[in-house]
This record gives structure tokens, C-alpha cells and sequence, in this order.
């Protein structure tokens, strides 16, 4: 079949210059798969998220107690308002050696594992059939337990600080589980027998409710939990802790819509560049051929006809676009999607990609190059037959004002002043050029910039908890006997003791509580509802928010507290309290130099706000050591130490801990938990670099458009000067300078945009950095800025400006003087 002569130019354009086709629709692919695959990845995984949490029956309030209890309260609790089911289960936790150091182990405990109804696990290896002294470990842990597999034993540290065997007798997936590879916390399972058996348990400690199905939101929780908490005060159980969780929601559904809506909006970013390249090659194919232009005018073509010629070539490269982009979505799609799911410890059995989003892809692929090409093609159709077929191929000779002006400069080398010439020739070539560029290094340098930020909040946090071991004890000790004891172990250089209580803050009769709907609605101001955890927070709309107390030494060196308001606690202090701007949320009445009235249970105490600290995340108040230890009946006692060593390694702070607890253990103060601040650090940098590196990798593909818009306009010159290239051959220039000319070129492109990134990269980092931050900590991140990130981006854009030129340099050393005086 013979193809329509229009079809037969489109086909010939596009095979001519294969390089050129090649470039734009590598560049549209890119766009295409990184913009489509992202919401696959978003869709997948809520979707598997979801499924998980039904195949899970996921507890919408989970409530630790403080004392032991039997069946008879699960019964009990059957009947309160809000509770359409209940189980219970015991969590005691022990330390296990991991083979390099000893961490803490969930030991989760229910009569038959078999026949949990609430949160259930899956077993994936081994059997349920557990006899004493036998564990499940979650999948999670189990990797980084050192030799750890079914049928070995794990070393366990009790309470009382005697050391135990535990044989693993089957792996289990639990999809509420936090994974152990996102923090210093492992998990295992075990019969209500064993943990008796170990002496660590008379009964339950954990109850797991399914509320009401017409429950739905965060506000409707929260007054079901408090009133399922007064109830319980009623009967004479006192609650520690409440986990609150929105019915279908995975504890991770709010951060992976976070995440992979950033990397869509960037893929989007990716598509927008290419449709750039797109119009840079339509302008630049249209001036090559001008006189072919001209020539189908003079024969009778209507300007339709020409136009239809250039749209059908622009659709062109979106059809064949598709032939790679298709495939690469569903694999970049099938990458990112596993990436995260392992990162989050949740199955993804069901792999369907989303239909729309093929039918998204096709019809973008398709109409980013038309609308690219619209203008150049429609620009291009002004142009006259008399006016096309007067053009001999050589363009903007007289230059323009910026390259005639740098012809004007004295004492530069000829090839140099030459590329300077010829980099601003075509401004509107140039400007397109840069565009792609100067978006990809500003959001490199942003991601950059935003990782900064996430761990300067970090800092900021941990600057309130400047210790390098905190060890919390069993009993309250004397504060001079555990600074004397610690002393004493290698590599301790400073000990404090430290004390604390948990507060609840009565809120005035006149305050309306602003976290909580009393008529069961949404969550006030409309939004999504999000899951919470209430280790402290607002509990009802009498009581207020609780609030961790903590009290150190007036004098510590372990906190560097970053004052918002007011002061710090002084000597002589006494009730006096310093609250974190996180109480502010929940309590913005509250002032400085106010009295606020605080109920501790059996006591209820008034308390002056000295002061506010910049903490955001828990309410947190800071009160003098003196004051809280009076308030606690333990005078001249702490019940944790912390301690200084003025070293930063993770092996050694691990090893001075180790030591230490053994040390306090051999004369006979009780050690429940050690932790390190370096172990944290560790992870919370680890979790922070594995999100920098999934967004770097999608702003890698926008560095990969840039650097194909680049490569596609150096061929585009090297193209146009084709004539000026003979000339200076025909006079003795040589491969090399030839060369060199439009390699100093792309360098000389390449530094405009680093200097053009980095002005960009100010705001865009501040935008990414509120994006990621109000995902992460419900409130903006603070600019930090620092120059390696710009540095790293230099070289980056030299190094790809240097590869981009290259081709098209070689191929300029190439044309010879018949090839060019042939050229139209």
C-alpha cells in the first residue's frame, strides 16, 4: 500500500534525522511513564493497603492498661457503648541480642493465635502449634536477628535481669506492625503460657476494640474512646494509652499519598519539560525547512495542509512515545510500588494497573506534542513563498543585541568568544533549553535542601534530649548514687537523673475544646480524617490535653531548649512548668505568666507557664526535678538516667550502654530499657534517606529530559550551521576546534542554568519542604539551605552538559566542505 505523499514527507523527516526522533521521543516517554506510573504506584498501594486492612481487622482503639486483667473485663467491656468487639492480649517487653547489640522485643501474647479476630497475623512459615518457650517472629525482625530461623534460639534479657532461651518456631506477617527496619523495635509472639512461665504477666494488658460502623471519623473516635475510658475509670481500671486508628486506614495511607503525590507532581514537571523539546524541535525542523515550505505553497498547498504535514509529525512522536513509555510505566510502576510495600512491611497481592490511567498516558502522550507544536507550527505558516524560497540555510547572521554586544568584547580567545556568540543566537532556543534544565537542577538542589530541612527538625527535637544513653530503671534510685555508679563505667562522663509524670491540663468551663466534635461529626474545618496516636493529647473536652512532665536538673547539660515565649526554669522554680508550642494546638488560650490547673490523678496541682519551646509532634512540659519528685512521693529518686559520653559512634555508644546496665544490674539497680541517641539518629536519618533517594530517582529523570532537551538543541545548531562549519573548515580548522567550539557551548549552557537552579531552587525548596513537612509533622519544615547541595548540583549539570554536547560536537568535527556546501 502506497502511503499518501504528506504521510511519505513524515515518515522521511522522522527517519532523516534519527538522532533528533530519537531524542524527543525519549524525552516524551520519560514524561509519560514517570507522570502515569506514579498515580499507578499511589493507586496499587491504597488499594493493597486497604485490602490488607480488612483481610487484618484492623482495631480502631486499641487501650493499654496499668494492671493485669482477666476475661471477666473483656466481657464487660462487650456491653459499653461504641464496642461491637473486643479481645485482649498481653504485650510485656523484654530485650533481645540482635548479635551486636540487645533492642527491644514486643513479646505479643493471646491464648490461641489461631482464632484472634482483631488485628490478626498470617502465619508465613512454621506452625502456630507453639509449645512453652517457643515464639513467632515477625517477618520484620527477623532479618536483622543475627543467625535468627526457624528452629534456632534467641537470647532474651528479663525484668530481673535473668537471661532466657527462646526457640523460633515460625515467621508471621502482622500488617499493624511498625517494621523493624524503620526503627530499633522488634516483634515476636508468643502463648499467654510462656509469658507466664518467664514471670512476665498475670493477664492481659491490652484491649483491642472494634467500634461502631457508623464511627468513621477521628472526632467520633475520640469521644468513643474517652467514654469507653470513663467507663473503665468506673469499674477501677485506669487506661495508660490509647491508639487510635480510622476505620480502613493503614497507619502509612496519609504518608504514601504524600509521597507519591510529590513524585507525581514532579513526573508532571518531566511530561511539561519535554513538551518543551518538543516545541524547540518543531521551530527549528520548520526553519531548516523553509524552502521545502515554500515550495508546497508554490505548488497549491493551503496552509492547512502544510500545518497538518507538521501536527501529524508532532503526533508522531507521541504514537512512538508510547511504545516505550507504556512498558517502562507498568515497570517503573511495579518498582516503586514493591519498593515502598517492602519498606512498609505490607503485601501487594494484587498487581492491577489502573485502565484510566493507560487511557491518561495515551491521550497526554498524544496531546503534549500537538499543543507543543501548535505555536511553532502556526509561526512557521506566516512565513512567505518569497520569503522561503530566498533562505540558503544560514540564519540570523546580523545576531541579535546580547550576541552582538559579546562580539564586541576585547582580549577573549576566538573559539570562546565565538561560543558565546552562538549561545545567545537563538534566544528563544536558548531560553527553552535552559528552562528544562534550570527546573531539574532547582528541584535536585530542593530535594537536597528538603532533606536538610527534615533533619535540622530532627536536631531541633533531639536538642531537647541531648543525651547520648538514656537507661530507665525499674525502681526509683538515689540521683547521687546513680551519678557515683555511672561514673564509674569506661567512657561515662556525665550522669543526670531524670524523673517525670504525665499530666492531664483542666481546661476552663468558658473553653470550647477545639479537637474534638461533640455532636460525632468530621473533624472540625473539614479535611481528611488522619490516624493519631494519643500517648498525650486531647482526651475530652473537660479534662484537656494530657501532657508527658518531664523534669530534669535545673542545671542539666542534656537539653538545649529552643525558646519560643518566655523563659527557661531557673533556680528557685517551683511549680513552675514549660510547655512545648505542640500543647498550643489543643490549648491556644494559654499564655505566658498564666496558671493552668493540672489533674495527676490523685492529685490536681495549679502550675505557672514560664515558658513555651518550639517541639512539635508531643505535648510535652518541662517542670523543675524537685516539684515533680515531691508531687511522686520520691524525694531525692530517679527513675532514669541519663548519661553523656562525648562520643558519637553507634558501636561505641552501644558498647558504654551494655557495660553500664551491667555495671547497675552486678549492684543491684534494676534496668528495664537502654537506648542511644546514636542508634535514632541512625535510623531516623535511614528512614529520611531511603524518601530523599525515591524522590532524587524522579529527579533524576527530570536531569535525563534536561539533558535531552540540551542534546537535542546542540544537534539542532550543529544542524543549522552546517554552512558556517564548512567555512571554517575551507580556512584550516581543524576537528578539534571545530570541537570544541559547541562543547564550551553546552558548558556555557550548562553554568547559566546551575546559576539559574540555584535562585530557583529557594522557593521550590521552601514549597517542597511545607509539602513533606505537613506530612510528616502537620506543619511546614524551616528553610535550611547549605552549599553542598548547590555544589553537587555543578557538577551534575556540567558533567551532563559535557555528554549532551559531545554527539553533537563529534558530529560538527565531522562534516567536511563538500557535505556543507550541499547542505540546504
Amino acid at each position: 500500500m502506497k502511503l499518501d505523499p504528506r504521510w511519505q514527507k513524515v515518515v522521511r523527516d522522522l527517519w532523516a534525522n534519527k538522532p533528533r526522533t530519537i531524542l524527543v521521543v525519549v524525552a516524551i516517554a520519560v514524561g509519560v511513564f514517570a507522570f502515569g506510573s506514579m498515580f499507578a504506584t499511589r493507586t496499587i498501594l491504597l488499594d493493597n493497603m486497604a485490602a490488607g486492612v480488612r483481610a487484618t481487622n484492623q482495631a480502631t482503639l486499641t487501650l493499654s492498661m496499668l494492671e493485669p486483667f482477666n476475661d471477666g473485663l473483656v466481657r464487660t467491656v462487650r456491653t459499653f457503648p461504641y464496642v461491637k468487639e473486643v479481645e485482649a492480649r498481653s504485650e510485656p517487653y523484654v530485650q533481645v541480642w540482635t548479635g551486636k547489640a540487645w533492642s527491644q522485643l514486643t513479646l505479643i501474647s493471646v491464648d490461641d493465635f489461631q482464632t484472634m479476630d482483631i488485628n490478626r497475623i498470617t502465619l508465613e512459615d512454621g506452625s502456630y502449634d507453639l509449645q512453652r518457650r517457643q515464639i513467632l517472629v515477625e517477618r520484620s525482625s527477623l532479618p536483622l536477628l543475627e543467625g535468627a530461623a526457624i528452629g534456632s534460639e534467641l537470647t532474651v534479657e528479663l525484668p530481673d535481669n535473668s537471661h532466657k532461651q527462646l526457640q523460633v518456631a515460625g515467621v508471621v506477617h502482622d500488617f499493624t506492625a511498625i517494621p523493624a527496619s524503620q526503627a530499633p523495635l522488634f516483634t515476636a509472639y508468643a502463648t499467654l503460657d510462656t509469658v507466664r512461665s518467664l514471670g512476665l504477666t498475670d493477664g492481659y494488658d491490652v484491649l483491642e476494640i472494634i467500634t461502631d460502623s457508623d464511627l468513621t471519623t477521628q472526632a467520633q473516635l475520640e469521644v468513643a474512646a474517652d467514654a469507653i475510658t470513663t467507663s473503665l475509670d468506673r469499674y477501677g481500671y485506669v487506661v495508660l494509652d490509647t491508639t487510635i486508628t480510622v476505620p480502613g486506614k493503614h497507619w502509612a495511607s496519609d504518608f504514601v499519598s504524600g509521597l507519591v503525590l510529590v513524585l507525581a507532581v514532579l513526573g508532571t514537571m518531566a511530561l511539561a519539560l519535554s513538551g518543551f523539546l518538543v516545541v524547540n524541535t518543531i521551530m527549528a525542523l520548520m526553519t531548516q525547512q523553509k524552502r521545502q515550505i515554500g515550495m508546497m505553497k508554490a505548488i497549491g498547498a493551503r496552509g492547512r495542509d502544510v500545518m497538518g504535514i507538521y501536527l501529524a509529525m508532532s503526533g508522531s512522536f507521541g504514537v512512538l512515545s508510547l511504545l516505550v513509555a507504556l512498558p517502562l510505566g507498568v515497570g517503573l510502576s511495579l518498582v516503586t510500588t514493591n519498593v515502598l510495600a517492602h519498606w512498609l512491611n505490607i503485601n501487594v497481592d494484587s498487581f492491577d494497573f489502573p485502565v484510566w490511567v493507560f487511557a491518561i498516558q495515551i491521550s497526554i502522550a498524544i496531546l503534549i506534542p500537538l499543543i507543543s507544536a501548535l505555536i511553532p507550527v502556526l509561526s512557521g505558516m506566516q512565513t512567505t513563498v518569497r520569503e522561503a524560497i530566498s533562505d540558503y540555510g544560514i540564519t540570523e547572521t546580523s545576531g541579535n543585541f546580547i550576541s552582538n554586544l559579546i562580539g564586541r568584547i576585547q582580549g577573549l580567545p576566538r573559539p570562546l568568544l565565538l561560543s558565546l556568540r552562538n549561545t545567545f543566537r537563538r534566544t528563544g532556543r536558548l531560553a527553552l533549553t535552559l528552562l528544562t534544565l534550570t527546573i531539574a537542577g532547582a528541584i535536585f538542589i530542593s530535594i537536597i535542601n528538603t532533606r536538610n530541612s527534615l533533619l535540622g527538625q530532627f536536631d531541633k527535637f533531639l536538642a531537647i534530649f541531648g543525651y547520648d544513653i538514656q537507661v530507665s530503671l525499674t525502681q526509683p534510685q538515689y540521683i547521687t548514687r546513680l551519678q557515683r555508679e555511672g561514673l564509674r563505667v569506661d567512657g561515662v562522663q556525665r550522669v543526670e537523673g531524670w524523673s517525670g509524670i504525665n499530666g492531664t491540663i483542666i481546661r476552663p468551663d468558658n473553653v470550647v475544646a477545639p479537637a474534638i466534635n461533640a455532636d460525632r461529626g468530621g473533624p472540625p474545618g473539614g479535611g481528611p480524617p488522619r490516624n493519631q496516636r494519643i500517648t498525650s493529647g486531647a482526651r475530652n473536652a473537660e479534662e484537656g490535653t494530657v501532657v508527658v512532665i518531664l523534669a530534669p536538673p535545673i542545671d542539666s547539660a542534656f537539653i538545649t531548649p529552643d525558646i519560643a515565649d518566655g523563659r527557661w526554669l531557673e533556680d528557685g522554680d517551683t511549680n513552675s512548668i514549660v510547655l512545648s508550642t505542640e500543647v498550643l494546638k489543643t490549648e491556644p488560650y494559654i499564655k505566658v505568666g498564666d496558671t493552668i490547673h493540672m489533674d495527676f490523678g490523685d492529685l490536681k496541682r495549679p502550675m505557672k507557664v514560664v515558658g513555651f519551646i518550639n517541639v512539635i509532634g508531643i505535648p510535652l512540659g518541662y517542670a523543675p526535678i524537685d516539684y515533680v519528685t515531691r508531687l511522686t512521693g520520691t524525694a531525692g529518686l530517679s527513675s532514669i538516667a541519663m548519661i553523656g559520653t562525648g562520643n558519637t559512634s553507634v558501636d561505641q555508644q552501644q558498647t558504654i550502654a551494655r557495660n553500664l546496665e551491667e555495671h547497675y544490674q552486678d549492684i543491684g539497680i534494676g534496668v528495664t530499657q537502654t537506648n542511644t541517641l546514636a542508634a535514632i539518629l541512625g535510623t531516623i536519618a535511614g528512614q529520611i534517606d531511603f524518601l530523599i533517594y525515591v524522590i532524587l530517582g524522579m529527579a533524576g529523570l527530570l536531569g535525563a529530559v534536561g539533558g535531552l532537551g540540551l542534546a537535542s538543541t546542540m544537534s539542532l545548531n550543529v544542524l543549522e550551521r552546517t554552512r558556517e562549519i564548512g567555512v571554517m573548515r575551507s580556512i584550516g580548522a581543524s576537528n578539534g576546534s571545530v570541537r570544541s567550539i559547541f562543547l564550551v557551548e553546552g558548558l556555557i549552557i550548562g553554568v547559566i542554568s546551575c546559576v539559574l537552579a540555584s535562585i530557583l531552587s529557594i522557593p521550590i525548596s521552601y514549597i517542597l519542604g511545607s509539602a513533606l513537612g505537613n506530612v510528616f509533622f502537620q506543619q511546614p519544615l524551616a528553610l535550611v539551605l547549605k552549599p553542598e547541595s548547590f555544589i553537587i548540583w555543578f557538577v551534575i549539570a556540567l558533567a551532563i552538559a559535557s555528554v549532551a554536547s559531545l554527539l553533537p560536537a563529534n558530529r560538527a568535527a565531522q562534516i567536511s566542505v563538500r557535505e556543507s556546501i550541499s547542505y540546504e
